[in-house]
């Protein structure tokens, strides 16, 4: 399925649609690549489904679900960069993602914005801040969080959680 995937973006590049199940492939080639065993082929595959949106994205800024899959395949690369242990990269990737998703719902407000594409990405941004003992980068997260959840649509995280950790 990749292979014919791949064969229909190379030989109609201005048609997004077949760039999209392209990258989807790949995003599921990687999946399956983790689950049994194979990390680093996986992570190969779900960079390449991240290419592939950042190359939706350069030809079709317009078009608001490029910036939405572009935005999840770098959480989806982050989630398989931290089971790889890799924290530095993974926080890097769920920045990207975040940074993308404001974006989006700035440029684009009347796009649906994945409350909880938002809410799982300032999770597990709070979670490597924790971790890494970072805690004035959690806070300051976490106030970043409480400040755009209206907006953004997603409630996440409890006042009384949000007042200990500020």
């Amino acid at each position: 399925v990749l292979r014919f995937r791949k064969s229909l973006a190379e030989r109609f590049p201005d048609a997004p649609n077949y760039q999209r199940h392209l990258a989807a492939e790949h995003y599921k080639l990687a999946w399956l690549l983790q689950r049994h065993g194979d990390p680093e082929a996986a992570r190969q595959e779900c960079k390449a489904a991240v290419d592939v949106y950042k190359s939706l994205l350069e030809h079709f800024p317009e078009d608001p679900s490029h910036h939405h899959e572009l935005a999840r395949s770098h959480t989806g690369l982050g989630v398989l960069l931290m089971e790889l242990d890799e924290r530095d990269a993974t926080r890097d990737e769920f920045t990207t993602s975040l940074t993308i998703r404001k974006s989006l719902a700035g440029r684009f407000p009347d796009f649906p914005n994945d409350p909880e594409g938002f809410k799982d990405v300032y999770q597990r941004l709070f979670g490597l801040l924790l971790e890494a003992q970072d805690l004035e980068g959690a806070r300051k997260l976490l106030r970043d969080a409480v400040s755009n959840a209206s907006q953004f649509r997603f409630a996440w995280p409890e006042s009384k959680l949000a007042d200990f950790y500020i």
